[in-house]
């Protein structure tokens, strides 16, 4: 079983190879292996060399990164899968779809997230990263819920 402790200043999975990310919290807790790959996943993306993309790109802020958890474990508990992308300037985008829907978040450098949601490929909303983001999965995975 994969177990993941929050500290003061690392997340850290007990998965080898072991990956470390800072954050501000401290709790403990056994993560699902989806979220347990997903932190694995992003906790990489904050070790990315200058330069990887060609084009000056810098890895994932660990900001963007500690900022990133909640929403992506909130995507698991709804059985929605993530991808995760960096950005060259140290921000991160995770992207979910569902049939006609997708949901993207970026968050900045600085931590900060904004999202937006499309039907068909059209933009319908998007805005800050409301302090509860399941209502941004509830709204994805109804479709008869007006976005």
């Amino acid at each position: 079983m994969t177990t993941a402790v929050l500290s003061e200043t690392a997340i850290t999975t007990s998965d080898p190879p072991q990956q470390t990310l800072s954050t501000n919290r401290d709790l403990v807790f056994s993560p699902s292996p989806e979220f347990a790959a997903l932190v694995r996943e992003v906790s990489k993306l904050t070790a990315l060399e200058y330069n990887w993309d060609f084009d000056g790109g810098v890895g994932v802020a660990h900001a963007a990164a500690q900022a990133s958890f909640e929403a992506l474990r909130i995507g698991v508990e709804f059985g929605l899968h993530a991808h995760v992308m960096p950005l060259g300037d140290g921000s991160l985008l995770a992207e979910w779809h569902h049939g006609d829907r997708l949901l993207q978040i970026e968050w900045s450098e600085a931590g900060v997230g904004e999202f937006n949601v499309a039907v068909s490929h059209e933009l319908q909303i998007e805005g800050p990263l409301p302090r509860d983001a399941s209502v941004l999965f509830m709204s994805l995975l109804e479709r008869s819920r007006p976005l």
